[in-house]
């Protein structure tokens, strides 16, 4: 026991307990090693944490502060500790992280924003604004003059990926659909060519909804901001896709398609945003892999494809058409899903979208066809398109259970595969493995693995390679 004077009252305990979970979590912070986080970025973040806990830790921030308000908010703050955690190179491929995220330096073109990356628990791909969540789940903590001087000025994001996947790399390729999101969700010369061409492409769409909607006029203003925000999100989605298969081809819609296949394929989902401000809106997916399959670098990478896979070895690859088919098989009609927690005429808005659904698809897919030569524009000389001989090349030395790193007649001799075309191989690759109809599934199984393997191989020699050129100024 102490000598100290026992405390009487509720709020001196939780007092207490503040400070006990104030001591555990600069342990915490204390044990994680920066020299394991493959970003930069994550050190960053570690940082701001480090100075959030002391700040909170003073003698003079307990006192003013309302322990009903601390106490929830470090146990918020356990969480932001949690993504560090998971964005060391326990979880991550070291080389795989650098690549993307010089690629998404190139990409943002200014210094103002930065990213790193974590794993999670839900099995899917997912960009949030780490300031955004800071500010929101530490609020109560310190005065928000304080927290803000703890950001400072830089964004970071962390983009998320699943933890089910960590050994597939190629999977990773998803990534590139959340660059999209970066460039669209600021402001910049992109996000507004994006607003321009949905405006116009959506006008005459919304001037035939205005009719059916009914109400007094603040009911009527949420439903046309709903449907505005939900259609514009749609549109969103699409164009995002874009950046995956500008730069990976049809493969991108084999990465999506395999984070989609426990899910249905056909509903396209209007609920609450995560964050709890707004609306979140997706197309089905369906719908997704069709866009995609119309795009001119679909169509570009197929016309090699057809010519080249027939002379692979493995059989399930030499069909292009048959093994894209299987990506998505489409059993039921599109509709869409209006969740009824949206604070706005649910039952409305699932009526109004659904009755025109056929001219939602169409103001979408004019909006992707407009916009597919910007993102391939904007993409020129940071990740260059793949190559369908290239690919070819690949698949020919997995079949052989070699390292993907080199193609003969498409790369100079001494330069290693890019890894936007490892990735794209590698998910070739996987499907077909995936699609063979055999009993032993142990050599199946094993089969993965040696492809995961070599795949993660071929990346690491990408970036010894792309190290090197930096550093030589190749």
């Amino acid at each position: 026991m102490t000598d100290q004077t026992p405390t009487d009252d509720a709020e001196s305990v939780l007092r207490n307990k503040c400070v006990a979970l104030i001591h555990a979590t600069r342990r915490r912070l204390h044990e994680l090693d920066p020299g394991l986080f493959p970003a930069e970025s994550t050190k960053e973040a570690l940082a701001i944490l480090t100075k959030t806990i002391e700040r909170i830790g003073e003698a003079e921030n307990l006192r003013q502060a309302r322990p009903t308000k601390v106490y929830p908010a470090l146990l918020s703050l356990q969480d932001l500790i949690q993504d560090i955690e998971l964005s060391g190179s326990y979880h991550l491929s070291w080389p795989l992280i650098e690549l993307l995220g010089d690629a998404f330096s190139k990409l943002v073109a200014h210094g103002d924003i930065a990213a790193f990356y974590a794993t999670m628990k839900e099995h899917n791909y997912r960009t949030i604004s780490y300031n955004q969540q800071y500010q929101r789940l530490l609020g109560g903590a310190l005065p928000a003059r304080a927290l803000a001087s703890i950001l400072g000025t830089r964004q970071l994001l962390c983009v998320e990926l699943p933890s089910v996947e960590e050994e597939h790399p190629a999977l990773h390729t998803n990534v590139l659909h959340e660059f999209g999101h970066v460039l669209l969700d600021n402001d910049s010369p992109f996000a507004h060519d994006f607003v321009r061409v949905w405006l116009r492409e959506f006008r005459p769409f919304f001037t035939d909804v205005e009719r059916d909607i009914v109400g007094n006029t603040e009911d009527k203003q949420d439903l046309r901001f709903a449907l505005g925000e939900a259609c514009y999100q749609f549109a969103s989605e699409l164009v995002c896709d874009c950046f995956g298969a500008a730069v990976v081809g049809p493969a991108f819609s084999i990465a999506y398609g395999e984070m989609r296949w426990n899910k249905p394929t056909s509903f396209w989902i209007v609920q609450p945003s995560s964050s709890g401000r707004g609306l979140r809106a997706h197309p089905g997916f369906s719908f997704r892999v069709e866009v995609l399959k119309g795009l001119r670098s679909y169509q570009s990478f197929r016309d090699g494809a057809v010519r080249l896979f027939p002379r692979l070895k493995t059989p399930e690859l030499n069909d292009f058409d048959r093994l894209m088919d299987l990506v998505d098989t489409r059993r039921s009609t599109d509709r869409i899903a209006v969740n009824r927690f949206l604070g706005i005429d649910s039952d409305s808005a699932q009526s109004i979208l659904n009755d025109r659904l056929t001219k939602l698809k169409d103001a979408c897919r004019r909006v992707v066809m407009r916009f597919e030569p910007l993102v391939v524009d904007r993409l020129k000389g940071i990740l260059d398109p793949v190559k369908p001989q290239t690919i070819f090349e690949l698949l020919r030395r997995l079949e052989q259970d070699l390292t993907p790193n080199t193609a003969k007649d498409t790369i100079p001799c001494g330069l290693g595969a890019d890894f936007q075309s490892i990735l794209a191989a590698g998910l070739y690759y996987r499907l077909g493995l995936l699609s063979v109809r055999s009993q032993d599934e142990t050599r199946m199984v094993r089969s993965l693995n040696i492809a995961d393997q070599l795949v993660a191989k071929a990346i690491e020699q990408s970036y010894v390679q792309h190290h090197a050129n930096v550093v030589g100024g190749g």
